[in-house]
């Protein structure tokens, strides 16, 4: 699955795109009532963060689906 079909997978069905992180309530809401025109923006804010905090970046930790 590329990142753009996750994408579209979190704004048509976002439980299932959300299956199988451990994520707790809030976190999942917040993912759930993100709006599709500021992703983008918010996906490289994020991004940032955790590269400034040393963690990697935000793509290569996300589990890649078949």
């Amino acid at each position: 699955m590329t990142d753009t079909e996750y994408k579209e997978m979190l704004f048509s069905d976002p439980d299932k795109a959300l299956e199988g992180y451990e994520l707790s309530e809030e976190e999942a809401s917040a993912l759930k009532e993100l709006e599709n025109e500021h992703f983008d923006a918010t996906a490289v804010e994020l991004e940032e963060r955790v590269s400034r905090a040393g963690l990697g970046i935000v793509g290569d930790t996300l589990p890649r689906r078949g």
